[in-house]
């Protein structure tokens, strides 16, 4: 067994497992993990590794994880941005299923901690800007910046393996009065 099988062996879990706190999907993390090691093998003549490897390969599954979320959180703004009216369906499975996703989110806010929810829902249903929201609560901006991450990651995670319904209601439903996927600051 070569270098590179040993260790896509022994840091394969590692590596999974460290993506799915970012993204709470494991067929995602598995995508990103093997995307990290082909970009190793490819690079591997020149990449210049001065510390620990698995230091460096647990730093591009985090970065790599933090895009794909980032992906995902752009294309839920680029949805939120399509204007579908107020089309409502009729399906009972879809409202099911609509309902089921407004348990999980409202379940998500209310597992956030007090002051990460406190600031998710001044931004969201108050519609207040982040310096309003710092000023209001006498923070720093980054502070409220943090917690806001802090909680679009927690929602991202408890919505991810329902991102086809997600996009299926977004689509056939509207918009939702929570303003969830109104991400803009």
């Amino acid at each position: 067994m070569g270098a590179f099988e040993q260790l896509y062996h022994l840091l394969y879990p590692i590596m999974v497992q460290s993506s799915y706190r970012y993204l709470g999907d494991e067929a995602s993390c598995k995508d990103v993990v093997q995307e990290v090691f082909l970009k190793l093998w490819e690079d591997r003549a020149s990449i210049e590794i001065l510390g620990s490897v698995k230091a460096y390969v647990l730093t591009a599954v985090r970065n790599r994880s933090l895009n794909e979320l980032k992906k995902k959180t752009r294309s839920w703004q680029e949805l939120d941005q399509i204007e579908v009216g107020t089309a409502k369906t009729t399906d009972p499975g879809l409202q099911i299923e609509g309902k089921e996703i407004s348990e999980i989110i409202n379940h998500t806010i209310n597992l956030m901690p007090p002051r990460c929810r406190t600031i998710y829902l001044l931004k969201r249903e108050e519609g207040l800007t982040l310096k309003e929201i710092a000023a209001q609560l006498e923070i720093s901006s980054k502070t409220v910046e943090n917690q806001m991450t802090k909680a679009l990651k927690m929602l991202a995670v408890a919505l991810s393996p329902h991102v086809g319904i997600v996009l299926l209601a977004i689509l056939l439903i509207g918009k939702w009065g929570l303003g969830l996927l109104n991400l803009s600051y």
